[in-house]
């Protein structure tokens, strides 16, 4: 890795749906969620004429267009959903010995009463890349709901229970001491006008953007933010009122990116808000264009395929390496 890409990293995550193969906020079950990603993926293949075996198989593969929500019981209706459906489902597998007290937070159950991993694979593999190639990073989980207490404590669990155990991933310990399971909240009363309070019984408020930048840019270890679903929804889930994502492009030293399943570029209801920083105000930050959205895709927004997250352990680190390699290439231009 070139030093021009040797950055601190602040990763932004959501939690359902890119890194957790559940949905709290509907209800979704396991099942009910691979059900749907099969469904997505046979639409696909009416449309292109591909076959769902190979894209299965395919590590790239065009990501995007429309949400879809499709029956349930939609991948028992042929051999070729039953097999994706089996794919999606054996990548998930929880294939070690199963200890209650070590392992409940680290699982949920299917309906065939086997244990899952409640948290992604290629997201562990993120984590012990980040350590083994000694990066300086921040992981800071994003969600609209309160489910992001249960994957901070179930990394925690998975950092001091099985890393202690596993030859695999025995470095991702040294991060134990720095996960927070107290989340801090971003309220927005406005589209430019935001409110983030710090997890802590005294903590404080931030309100200016400058500050929640500097805040969430030098912050450490692992954490969360609550954001402010009521005023997403208020305002008929614009782009401009969903989670806000802060960039300055002349802070060379550190790269922001946002890691989420609801990113589309372009499209009215993305539900990252970029906001860069302006250089006619030196304390202020703007909302960017529609076509800007397109720019900062794969560089500060990373558009996550969960069934390609489930799939490849690599996924992320993939995601990871093209958005620096955009970014250091996007920074020479915005120097020059």
């Amino acid at each position: 890795m070139s030093g021009k890409e040797n950055r601190k990293l602040i990763l932004h995550f959501d939690v359902n749906k890119t890194i957790v193969p559940l949905d709290s906020a509907t209800g979704e079950s396991l099942e009910e969620v691979l059900n749907i990603l099969v469904s997505r993926l046979l639409w696909r293949k009416e449309k292109v004429g591909k076959s769902k075996l190979d894209y299965l198989s395919q590590n790239h593969v065009q990501q995007g267009s429309a949400r879809y929500k499709e029956s349930s019981n939609f991948c028992y209706s042929g051999a070729d959903r039953k097999s994706g459906f089996e794919s999606l489902k054996k990548a998930l597998q929880w294939n070690s010995p199963y200890v209650e007290e070590d392992h409940r937070t680290l699982t949920i159950i299917g309906r065939d009463n086997c244990r899952y991993h409640f948290i992604l694979p290629s997201f562990y593999k993120l984590l012990q890349y980040m350590v083994k190639e000694d990066r300086d990073f921040v992981i800071i989980f994003r969600s609209f709901g309160f489910d992001t207490k249960n994957v901070l404590e179930s990394i925690k669990s998975f950092a001091s229970k099985v890393c202690s155990n596993s030859s695999s991933y025995n470095n991702i310990g040294c991060l134990i001491d720095k996960i927070s399971t107290n989340l801090c909240s971003l309220h927005r009363k406005s589209d430019d006008c935001f409110e983030l309070k710090t997890g802590k019984s005294n903590g404080t408020s931030l309100y200016s953007e400058r500050d929640i930048y500097d805040c969430l840019t030098q912050s450490a270890g692992i954490w969360g933010i609550k954001d402010d679903y009521l005023h997403w929804s208020n305002c008929n889930y614009n782009t401009s009122s969903g989670k806000p994502l802060w960039i300055k492009p002349s802070d060379t030293s550190v790269q922001h990116i946002f890691f989420d399943d609801n990113i589309r570029p372009g499209q009215p209801d993305s539900i990252v808000d970029i906001r860069v920083f302006s250089d006619e105000s030196p304390t202020s930050f703007r909302p960017v264009t529609k076509e800007e959205q397109y720019v900062f895709s794969n560089m500060n927004l990373a558009p996550v395929n969960l069934s390609h997250a489930i799939l490849d352990e690599d996924y992320f680190i993939r995601n990871l390496r093209q958005c620096e390699r955009n970014y250091s290439a996007f920074l020479e231009k915005y120097g020059k």
